[in-house]
Formats: structure tokens, C-alpha cells, sequence
């Protein structure tokens, strides 16, 4: 590509003004990021992807330091590898472009990026939630899709018959996209573009899909309804009010037997608990944790992931405050818990079993009520007492950990969790293995706890 054909894009980005619309709200963590990009040139964006560039900081990449982002690989490396014992099926269909500055690790004799480890995991994902899905020729939207690696991964090597991918991005995010994909497909490709023309790219021969680009203001326009609607890692970082506008749009834009497939979280920035995305008119098909960990550390964000299908279904109160306690559970890292106790088949958010149902409502009556105790099953009283932020005492959690089954259940982030509540040696011992494992400083999470019953006395002195 020539650098004035460079130049005119990155022209074009800094002479465009915010279109108001619904979908278009810059929240803070990103206003901050897009300022590091503001002295963004042609050939910066040339390598791009480098971390020293710090242009693709937040979009799958930790640091724009070398040593920090090979240790941040390794660090997410050792997760996924023990968070998910059949990555090697998604993992041995991988392979890296070598474009713009990406900076490669090694992960089980594969040289990939950490922004390639990310979208693996999401491709890992999206792979065991549809199951066999032979739909013919699919048109998938993805919002919030970053520089387009998940975009890649997904068309290369899902084996899904994809015949449309619509992305849409804020602009700074989709001139990197239309840059990526329309090096990596050609311009045959490239059915709609907004900061280059298609004519900038190179004729390739290698697929038939073809590629649409917008911005969050073009969103109304598309008009036709989509097998597939992806966002992962991006709506847990919207306003509320976008977040709404982009609910609305993907349940009026699903084909009948389409699927919305997500990876965010039940609780980050402005999003606080599952009923903040709006999901009446959705049933959720498949529910899960896909990290034992967060790669930021035991306080992090924990992403869910999650598939919808259509549905007329209207959550009552009674169904969404379960279904948000539910989420609450899962952030806290007992979504393998409640999916492997309490469920048949796969855990659902909006349609949980009967069993599952009756479980979280003694959890809430538990966390409500401290002496709410007698006939309630040892489970419930641990979970509540856990979301009421209450030590647990030993000999409960003695109880809890007797069937064999519950122990193979605890994500490591769950154990942190119930660490931080307890004297039990077991869960100590186990803590301190995983805080040696993942080089956690347990001493913070100590100290965490003792600010956590000091702030508890204290509001409980000022409650009297």
C-alpha cells in the first residue's frame, strides 16, 4: 500500500467528526486510549501491532513493552492452558499473519501474539457453544471488533460457511480493521469500506466472503437480519444507554433461528449486573467461564460466556433477579460450580433448571438474612454468605467440601474468593498453591480481607 493512500486514512480519521446516534458514545477508558493514539502517522500504522507502537494497546494487546507483553503472553498462555483442557482442537487450525509489527511467543510449538491467544479463545468458545452449525452461507455482525482478529480467526478457520461479516467499531478502531482485513482477504473482498478504498489493497483469490465496515452512526442503515451478532470483550464497556441501542438493534436484526454469541462481563464499568443488557426477548442457550482466572489478577474483570437465541420469553422480576445473582456467582468464579451441581445439560442464565432456581433463592435468603440458616443445604449457606462478604466458619466449610465433586468444580478464582472468607486449611492451602502458580501476591488478598471485615464492623456499628 503507498503511504499517501496512508496518509489520506489517517487524514480522514482526524478530520472526522462524532456523528450523535445512539450507538456512538466514547466511554472514558476509551477517550483516555484514543488519545495515545493522537500522534497516530502512516508509518506508525505500518507496524501497528508492535507493542513499542502503543497504537494497539487495549485491543487484545496488555503493554507496548516488549519483556511485559512476553510475560503477559505466558501469563495468559498458562491460563488458557488450564482453563480449557481441549484448546489444542482450536489451536492446531491457528496460524499468525506476520503483518504489521505482530509480535510472536511461542505456544506449544506455534508462534502467535498474545492478541492471537485472545481471539482463540473467543474462536475456542464461539466453536463449543454452536456445536454442529451447518447453517448455509451465514451473515454474521460483529460489534466492537477491535483490529479485526477475531474477524480473521473466524473466517479462516471456524470451517463455518460464511458468506457476509459485517464490522462495526469506533473509528480509530475500525481504520486498523479495514487496514488488517483488507491486507489479510484483498480487495475482492472489501464490499464496503469508510476509511480506504478497496482499490488500496491487493487482488487476492483465497475467499469469497465479503467485508463491510462502519461506524456506530451507520448501524441504522443496515437494514437485512443476520445468522450470527458477535461482541466480545466490548459491551461490558459501554454506557447503559449504548448498551440498550445495541440490545435493541441485534433482537430486531436476529434471523429466527439466529444466535448472539458474547463474551462480557456481569459487572465492570457502568454495566453492574446481568439485567443491564436488557436480555428479554432472549433465551440464553449456553452460560460459562472460560478463564480460572482473570489474566489481570484475582480482582479483575471475569467475562462470561454466553449464547442467546430469539425468544418471546419476558423475564419476570422473580426471573431476573435470579438471573442476577446468578451472574453475581459467576463473577466470584462458580459458574462450573452451579453448572456441574446443579444442571443436566448447560447452565442458562433466563431458563435455569427448577433445581437451580430453588438453589438461588435460598443463596439470596442466606445473604438477606444471616441467621437464616436451619434446613437450608450447605451450599446455599457458603454461596450466600460469600455474596454477604461474611466469614464462613470452618466447620461449614468442612461440610461444603466434603463430596469430592465440589472441590473439581472450584475454579481457582472461586477458591480466591472463598479464601478471603475463611481460616479452612484446605481452601489456605489451595490459595496459596494457585497464588504461587499464577506469582499472586497473597499477602493483598490478606489484606483485602481485613479491609473488607473492617469496613463491615464499621458499617455494622453505624446500622445499630
Amino acid at each position: 500500500m503507498k503511504s499517501t493512500e496512508l496518509d489520506t486514512a489517517v487524514l480522514r480519521l482526524k478530520n472526522s467528526s462524532i456523528v450523535e446516534s445512539n450507538y456512538f458514545k466514547i466511554s472514558k477508558g476509551w477517550q483516555d486510549q484514543f488519545k495515545l493514539r493522537s500522534n497516530l502517522s502512516a508509518s506508525a500504522l505500518l507496524r501497528f501491532l508492535a507493542p513499542d507502537a502503543n497504537i494497539a494497546t487495549g485491543l487484545a494487546m496488555q503493554n507496548n513493552q516488549y519483556t511485559t507483553e512476553k510475560k503477559n503472553f505466558h501469563k495468559l498462555q498458562k491460563i488458557i492452558l488450564k482453563s480449557n483442557r481441549d484448546i489444542s482442537d482450536t489451536s492446531k487450525l491457528l496460524s499468525s499473519e506476520t503483518l504489521f509489527g505482530e509480535t510472536k511467543f511461542d505456544f506449544e510449538g506455534q508462534q502467535l501474539t498474545r492478541s492471537n491467544l485472545v481471539n482463540m479463545e473467543s474462536l475456542h468458545q464461539l466453536r463449543k457453544s454452536l456445536g454442529v452449525y451447518k447453517h448455509e452461507k451465514l451473515k454474521v455482525l460483529e460489534i466492537g471488533s477491535g483490529y479485526g482478529e477475531l474477524a480473521r480467526q473466524v473466517i479462516k478457520f471456524s470451517g463455518l460457511n460464511i458468506s457476509s461479516w459485517h464490522l462495526v467499531d469506533l473509528p480509530d478502531n475500525l481504520l486498523l480493521a479495514e487496514l488488517y482485513l483488507g491486507t489479510v482477504f484483498g480487495k475482492k473482498c472489501i464490499e464496503k469500506s469508510y476509511f480506504f478504498s478497496k482499490n488500496s489493497f491487493e487482488t487476492l483469490h483465497d475467499h469469497s466472503v465479503k467485508i463491510f465496515f462502519s461506524v456506530p452512526s451507520e448501524i441504522d442503515d443496515i437494514k437485512h437480519s443476520f445468522d450470527l451478532i458477535i461482541n466480545t470483550y466490548s459491551m461490558q464497556e459501554m454506557e447503559l444507554d449504548t448498551v440498550k441501542a445495541y440490545m435493541q438493534f441485534i433482537k430486531s436484526h436476529l434471523n429466527p433461528d439466529g444466535k448472539f454469541f458474547s463474551i462480557n462481563s456481569p459487572k465492570k464499568w457502568e454495566i453492574r449486573r446481568y439485567s443491564d443488557y436488557k436480555l428479554d426477548g432472549l433465551d440464553n442457550i449456553y452460560s460459562s467461564m472460560h478463564r480460572q482466572m482473570p489474566p489481570s489478577g484475582p480482582k479483575a474483570t471475569v467475562p462470561i460466556v454466553n449464547l442467546f437465541s430469539p425468544s418471546s420469553h419476558e423475564l419476570s422480576a422473580h426471573d431476573i433477579k435470579i438471573m442476577d445473582t446468578i451472574g453475581e456467582l459467576q463473577v466470584l468464579g462458580f459458574s462450573n460450580f452451579l453448572e456441574n451441581l446443579f444442571c443436566t445439560n448447560r447452565l442458562s442464565i433466563t431458563s435455569p433448571t427448577d433445581e437451580l432456581k430453588s438453589f438461588v433463592v435460598e443463596v439470596n435468603e442466606v445473604r438477606e438474612d444471616p441467621n437464616f440458616q436451619r434446613g437450608v443445604q450447605i451450599y446455599a449457606q457458603v454461596l450466600g454468605s460469600i455474596l454477604a462478604n461474611r466469614r464462613i466458619p470452618n466447620i461449614t466449610i468442612k461440610q461444603f467440601l466434603k463430596s469430592p465433586k465440589v472441590l473439581e468444580s472450584l475454579s481457582h478464582k472461586s477458591i480466591l474468593s472463598m479464601q478471603a472468607l475463611t481460616d479452612n486449611k484446605i481452601i489456605h492451602n489451595k490459595a496459596v498453591e494457585i497464588c504461587k502458580d499464577y506469582e499472586i501476591n497473597l499477602s493483598r488478598s490478606i489484606i483485602g480481607r481485613i479491609m473488607s471485615k473492617l469496613v463491615s464492623t464499621i458499617k455494622s456499628v453505624f446500622n445499630k
